[in-house]
């Protein structure tokens, strides 16, 4: 039976109307404000003691051209790429606060982090100091390349010597 429903097209999964879900994404989102909040262990980001707080104003136009060129098999995450930028720009920015985002939204985001702090998109909470630093020391050792392997361990650490990121990384290279 399951061979003739195949032959027949008649397990076909519903086509995913991405407008109505980015419709009904923006109708439960809570509001914006001037500051959207990228990283943060609150997300469950393990390799962070920091959260890495953006300005709406510039990750707006950043999230609009990303909508255009990147897609994502993931439903979810599809839906959330498109409705960001409508939801940053309706933010409040009187409102200082910071806006904690969706599980989508920071798996849209999450990625760029580093992007958006090199970009001046972004800044560090140093959730030690519990204040936003500056002068951040970034670093990379332990390098081991071997083939098309490459192994390193970043080490992100404020002024005062707290660490806010470590993670060991690898890529690895086909030719």
């Amino acid at each position: 039976m399951q061979f003739i429903k195949k032959l027949f097209g008649l397990n076909k999964e519903p086509e995913f109307d991405i407008e109505k879900a980015v419709g009904e994404l923006l109708l439960n989102l809570p509001g914006c404000s001037k500051y959207v909040v990228v990283i943060s262990p609150k997300y469950g980001d393990k390799y962070y003691n920091c959260e890495v707080v953006a300005e709406t104003q510039y990750l707006s136009e950043w999230a609009a051209n990303h909508a255009e060129v990147v897609l994502n098999f993931n439903k979810e995450e599809q839906a959330a790429r498109v409705a960001l930028p409508h939801w940053l720009r309706s933010a409040d920015l009187s409102n200082k606060h910071w806006t904690y985002v969706t599980y989508y939204f920071h798996k849209v985001l999450s990625p760029y982090a580093l992007d958006f702090i090199n970009k001046d998109f972004a800044e560090i909470y140093c959730l030690e100091c519990e204040s936003i630093v500056k002068n951040i020391k970034m670093e990379e050792f332990d390098k081991k390349k071997s083939g098309g392997y490459v192994w390193w361990t970043d080490l992100w650490t404020c002024p005062e010597g707290h660490e806010l990121h470590y993670q060991k990384k690898q890529i690895h290279f086909i030719y």
